[in-house]
């Protein structure tokens, strides 16, 4: 006799209820110029954490079909896999692998740029993969509509900044796996500015391997780090900080900077003890470091 192993139906988790009620709870946002589209990013999670090889290369396989069918598009999908260095309280630290795919849309149409994410989301469902999040990113640069001041972000309390700030060696011929003090000493950067700035500033790394990265673990950092209630200008000015301070390492430099404002978000609290914490864990965290 044969056994057919039932396995459990993918499906999508923490959805927004009702998408035209959220739009009260973002801006509206117009790409800069005459006949330019705001440049928005559509990130789908995947609910696997820590997934097999196996499971990584299904994933890859997935992504890979979407942009075989949709050929006519300027932007294809990415299927980053990331490793996100979480710390609890204490200052322990763990790291959690995230399938998490990428793809930029560029409309003014807000409802358009969800119905999109939703799309993307329901794909993977319909290739066996739940979905944990949807989250959309607009590009803070060229748009119109992007809180500048505390006051603008004051009338959008739950949306939030976020830069991932790309770290690769001074000496670009060396691709190496960073060594252990090199690792010390980027972390000695995230720990200065996490007590100065009193928001965490993590570590993550790009899992995808590649012809640099051929281990999955790399020569190259991200430091990320979100901020809340405080507008663009003064944001601004603290990530320059963190870029300055890598560059006065002498070892590193800055390869790019990723500068996003998150307007949907249907899972952050998948980020907690990453880059979200509770007032209480957070002073624990900065009294271990």
């Amino acid at each position: 006799m044969t056994v057919i192993e039932n396995k459990p139906q993918a499906t999508i988790f923490n959805q927004i209820e009702n998408d035209q009620a959220y739009k009260t709870t973002y801006p509206s946002m117009v790409g800069q110029g005459a006949n330019v589209e705001a440049a928005q990013e559509l990130h789908i999670f995947l609910a696997e954490l820590n997934p097999s090889e196996e499971r990584v290369k299904e994933y890859y396989d997935v992504v890979q079909k979407w942009n075989d069918q949709h050929l006519n598009l300027s932007y294809s999908m990415k299927p980053c896999y990331l490793g996100l260095v979480f710390r609890d309280a204490s200052g322990a630290e763990q790291t959690v692998s995230v399938m998490q795919s990428s793809r930029y849309v560029h409309s003014n149409n807000t409802d358009y740029v969800v119905q999109q994410s939703h799309e993307d989301a329901q794909w993977f469902i319909e290739h066996g993969f739940s979905v944990i999040r949807e989250k959309i990113e607009a590009q803070i640069h060229g748009i119109d509509g992007i809180p500048n001041t505390n006051a603008e972000m004051a009338l959008f309390p739950t949306k939030y900044f976020e830069f991932h700030i790309k770290i690769g060696r001074v000496d670009k011929e060396d691709s190496s796996e960073l060594s252990e003090e090199e690792i010390e000493q980027l972390k000695t950067i995230s720990n200065d500015f996490t007590r100065k700035f009193r928001v965490p500033i993590p570590l993550s790394y790009n899992r995808n391997k590649n012809q640099s990265n051929g281990d999955g673990q790399g020569n190259q950092r991200f430091l990320n780090v979100r901020f809340r209630q405080i507008g663009f200008n003064q944001v601004a000015l603290k990530v320059e900080e963190i870029k300055e301070a890598i560059k006065q390492t002498g070892k590193f430099k800055v390869l790019k900077t990723i500068s996003e404002y998150v307007w949907y978000d249907s899972f952050s609290q998948l980020d907690h003890g990453w880059i979200d914490y509770t007032p209480e864990e957070l002073k624990g965290m900065m009294d271990n470091l």
